[in-house]
């Protein structure tokens, strides 16, 4: 064994020593307290969600477009239209019957006439009216609930239909797109009926609370908060409440997507956190919390996006389900041993990475299934803030600047083959390499190349 890699194992003793003598005392690092980053709200491109429109017919808000007439020739037969109460449309014809039929008189010629004589003789001729088809065909266009909408600026203090805002709550007890502005010292509550979804366009928002979630999601069957292409928005929660423990909270299914830019901060519970399913797509989402970033008790699928999220607990946690399927993920924390903490944790070992660049740092991780990846450990923790970097072929794949200690990384990437070579970087310096097998590759560094 190599001399350096001899000093590594005594350097790592000599620390798992010095935890044990501290008898479960706190370091300095462990009682640091986070900081929020400025954030400067800047407003985007609000423009409507054509991709989410509903075209369904269902219950809510029915519109009736122009109607149209068609007028078609055909024989004994008039068509009409109705439209039902689902607003479907379903053609009923009726039958004509004509006066006239057979006849044995009425000509020297005799024959079949329909109607009226033939002055001529000879033989009768068959008569009878053109009967013409009015197709009349009433358009009906389904509005969901979701939606209408209903525009917010903070600035200004007002209610509205469905909700109500006195300048530090907005309380949302009605399905609807809210298109939402300005600055607010306080909290978005959403409160709607079990079958009912919410909107929340984020459009250069600014939120502080400094006692509950800066978005508190009680009651809905959906909730998707859209950052709005080009904008900038943040929230920040100092203490949140009993029921509520995030910066962005919600009961129910929740989805953020957009091509804007969301901080989010929380200095003493979870930036993000859902009870049921959350989604994450397009948008770059940037999470820093007391314990996990981003955490779901139910199911967390990304689906794109830019994603960093630091968190003493996890960088991103779920109780059951994780899913990576494109876009670009770091996610760092985890500074604690216990299995329940690091940089990527399912607590049922439900991880599949099927796309994107994904990058996780902490003390420990779950393994993965799906895309190649690797799952590296170092022989020492590393102290917070020393930049760790991958890359293969000389290309970069990942860094990071973790907020906490660590010790170990995993990588995954379309890039990685069978037999290619990543090399480790430790702030800028070239720590040490290893070779990639099929499926996770597994490793312990020494620092020794």
């Amino acid at each position: 064994m190599k001399w350096n890699r001899m000093c590594a194992y005594a350097l790592s003793f000599a620390m798992l020593m010095g935890l044990c003598a501290c008898g479960g005392d706190e370091t300095a690092e462990d009682t640091e307290k986070i900081v929020a980053q400025k954030v400067t709200i800047v407003t985007g491109n609000d423009v409507p969600e054509i991709e989410d429109t509903e075209t369904s017919a269902g219950s809510g808000s029915v519109t009736t477009a122009a109607k149209s007439t068609s007028t078609t020739t055909a024989a004994s037969a008039i068509s009409t239209s109705k439209t039902t109460a689902a607003g479907t449309t379903a053609a009923t014809t009726k039958k004509v019957q004509y006066a006239g039929g057979n006849s044995s008189g009425g000509s020297s010629g005799g024959g079949n006439i329909s109607s009226g004589n033939n002055p001529g003789g000879g033989a009768a001729a068959t008569t009878a009216p053109k009967a013409t088809t009015v197709t009349t065909t009433t358009t009906t266009e389904y509005i969901a609930p979701e939606d209408v909408d209903k525009y917010v600026d903070f600035s200004a203090v007002s209610s509205g239909d469905g909700y109500t805002y006195d300048g530090a709550v907005l309380n949302i007890s009605a399905p609807g797109t809210y298109h939402l502005t300005g600055e607010l010292t306080g909290q978005i509550y959403v409160n709607v009926g079990n079958e009912d979804k919410v909107k929340l366009r984020l459009n250069g928002v600014g939120i502080v609370n400094t006692g509950a979630p800066c978005i508190q999601i009680d009651n809905a069957d959906k909730v998707t908060v859209n950052v709005v292409d080009g904008s900038s928005n943040y929230l920040e929660c100092y203490t949140t409440n009993a029921d509520a423990d995030a910066a962005l909270y919600s009961k129910d299914d929740l989805k953020i997507k957009g091509m804007g830019y969301l901080y989010v901060f929380c200095d003493n519970e979870h930036g993000v956190a859902c009870n049921n399913d959350l989604e994450i797509e397009e948008c770059e989402l940037v999470v820093d919390a007391e314990k996990t970033g981003i955490s779901s008790h139910k199911t967390i699928f990304i689906n794109s996006g830019n994603i960093i999220t630091n968190g003493d607990n996890c960088g991103i946690r779920c109780w059951d389900y994780i899913e990576i399927a494109g876009g670009s993920v770091v996610a760092c924390g985890g500074k604690k041993s216990a299995a329940d903490r690091g940089g990527i944790i399912s607590d049922t070992g439900n991880f599949y990475i099927n796309g994107g660049t994904v990058f996780a740092v902490g003390m420990n991780q779950t393994v993965p299934i799906g895309q190649m990846s690797a799952l590296v450990a170092f022989p020492e923790v590393l102290t917070k803030d020393n930049v760790v970097a991958v890359s293969i072929d000389g290309v970069s794949l990942a860094s990071a600047v973790p907020n906490k200690k660590y010790s170990t990384i995993l990588i995954s990437d379309p890039t990685l083959y069978s037999g290619g070579v990543c090399d480790v970087w430790l702030n800028d310096a070239h720590y040490d390499n290893f070779t990639l097998v099929d499926g996770v590759t597994q490793v312990t560094l020494d620092g020794v190349v």
